[in-house]
């Protein structure tokens, strides 16, 4: 743990912050994040570089996904960054491929299985059996 005595810093351990996808490959989203620790960069040798970075665990996912990323990857969780984080992840969704949040790939797949529905049947509700003249919903063969 570093000492954060005499320094400012942006984020503080134990922070909710919205954090980039720090994969460039990947698509541009943002995710609910929590800053474990903040850390002063070093170089090869050992040095303190003077670049802060923030070891960010993203919520709901394993901590061997936790990332340290500089502070350019890392918005304060606000309403606003909030409706940026909901139109990225649309945007992100127009691409092939692309992360898609979990409520919103099953909303994708409930759509989906209801325009199958609609298109094998002709209308929203599957056809059932139909009931004979004497009411009876049995279609066997066999009368009574």
């Amino acid at each position: 743990m570093v000492s954060t005595r005499g320094h400012k810093y942006k984020f503080m351990d134990g922070e909710k912050v919205l954090c980039y996808e720090p994969d460039p490959n990947k698509a541009r989203v943002l995710y609910d994040s929590k800053v474990l620790e903040v850390c002063e960069g070093k170089d090869k040798r050992g040095r303190l570089n003077g670049k802060i970075e923030y070891l960010i665990h993203f919520q709901g996912w394993n901590s061997s996904w936790d990332r340290k990323v500089g502070e350019d990857f890392i918005l304060k969780d606000t309403e606003e960054n909030r409706q940026l984080q909901k139109d990225l992840a649309e945007k992100s969704q127009l691409h092939q491929g692309t992360y898609l949040y979990r409520k919103e790939r099953k909303k994708q797949r409930e759509k989906s299985l209801t325009a199958r529905i609609e298109s094998l049947t002709g209308h929203g509700a599957l056809k059932g059996p139909s009931l004979s003249e004497e009411g009876s919903s049995c279609s066997n063969g066999f009368s009574r």
